[in-house]
Formats: structure tokens, sequence, C-alpha cells
């Protein structure tokens, strides 16, 4: 239920095309972890589901991740408190390398999307009043650019351990999941640059109203079902295959 309590009213001051994006994507998260947790986890093939492993869904669900943080960066320039916001998002990242440290340990996530966009919230909101100093369109461009200057380059493999945060890894380092501040960072970061241009503008009042209602209550909602998805479709996979033999 939408009860404003354990979830987001739909606040008619909130950019509803940003949410339903969000949606979206978070949408395509759960179906591509469905599959993952069928096919690797579970060992279900059901004919089609090693497609997961395929270059082509790789890429897609690198882009969407992408697009992601750069949404995230977008919404920043919403947010009363980035930096309380992103210490909360950041703690739900442990939540995550936590469970999955307990569910399934030769895949704990270290510094999944979840850390990476609390990180990064927090460095923006520690960066604002530099940031105000800066035309926006050239922070976008900037952060675009650091992007794609390191996204080929980066994880960078290291004798050192516990860098791996900033993209710094070892050679036998694992995560079931990994987004280091370097790459992607730059992308969070040309979001929040954007998201300023456009709100400055009025461009995201003009064009924002896209609301597909469905998709929007999962993207005002987006941490909650991150975090939930992956226990429910794990514990109903267990139940199914495990546990009553299917």
């Amino acid at each position: 239920m939408d009860n404003g309590v354990f979830f987001k009213r739909a606040d008619p001051a909130r950019i509803k095309l940003y949410d339903t994006l969000r949606g979206f994507m978070m949408l395509l998260v759960i179906v591509f972890h469905t599959a993952f947790d069928l096919y690797w986890v579970f060992g279900k093939d059901f004919g089609f589901l090693h497609i997961v492993d395929a270059p082509f869904v790789l890429f897609l669900r690198d882009f969407f991740a992408v697009c992601f943080m750069v949404l995230s960066g977008i919404c920043t320039n919403y947010s009363r408190s980035p930096l309380r916001r992103g210490v909360i998002v950041f703690l739900f990242g442990l939540i995550v390398t936590l469970f999955s440290a307990l569910a399934m340990p030769e895949m704990t996530v270290r510094f999944g999307i979840l850390s990476l966009i609390g990180a990064s919230m927090i460095v923006v909101a520690l960066m604002r009043p530099f940031h105000k100093q800066v035309h926006p369109l050239f922070g976008a461009a900037v952060g675009l650019a650091a992007f794609f200057a390191t996204v080929f380059v980066f994880p960078v493999e290291v004798e050192i351990k516990h860098l791996y945060f900033l993209g710094f890894i070892t050679r036998d380092f694992v995560s079931g999941d990994f987004y280091p501040m370097i790459p992607y960072y730059f992308a969070f970061l040309a979001g929040h640059f954007f998201g300023r241009w456009v709100k400055e503008k009025g461009y995201d009042v003009r064009y924002g109203g896209l609301d597909i209602k469905p998709l929007s209550f999962i993207g005002r909602n987006s941490v909650y079902f991150y975090l939930l998805h992956q226990p429910i479709v794990y514990g109903v996979c267990w139940l199914l295959f495990t546990k009553l033999g299917l």
C-alpha cells in the first residue's frame, strides 16, 4: 500500500518521468537477477536462460546500470538532504553485502550498485559548494569524458588489497556485483550536472510528466525493491527447486 510510511507517496511535486524511468530500470534488474538465479544458482535453463551469459545481454545489463547511475545523479538535484540520503543508501549496500555473504559466500557482493550510488551521493553532497561554481553543461561534459576515458581501463589489477571500491583489484578478487567508483562515479557526476542544467532551464517540469503508475511506484521505492527482490526470488526458487523438487 502506498501509504507514505513504508512507501513514498505520489508527491505532485515529484518529476514523474524520473520515477517511471527508474521503475523501468528496476524491473529490468529484477528480470535479470531472476534469470541469473535460475540459471547459475539452481541450474535451470528452460531452453533459453543461457542467454544471461550472452555478450549482448551483458552489454544491456551494464548499459542500463550506467543509465541508472546517471538518473540517480540527476535526482540528487531534488534531494533535501543528499548527504543523509547517501549514507542511508550506502548502508543499504552494506546490507546487500551481508545478505550475499550469508546466502552465497562464493558470490559475495563487494561494492555493488547501491554502495556505488550511496558513496557517489555522499561525495556529490560534500562537493556541492564547488560544483555550484561550475557551469552544469561543462561539468556534465567533463564527467562523461572521464567516464569514457576510464571505463575501458578499470578495474586495474594491483597487489594492494582493499582498494577495490576505487577500482583497483587483486588477481583473486571476486564479487557478485561490482561497480567501483572509477569509472562509475563519473557517470553519476555527469548525471548530477546534467540534471542541474535541466532543472535550471525548467525542462524537468515542462517535459517530465510521463507517469506510468506501476513503474513510477517501483521507481519511487526502488531501494526497497532492490533490497527485497533478491531474497524473495532466491527464497521462492529454493522452495520450488530444493524443497519441493520441481
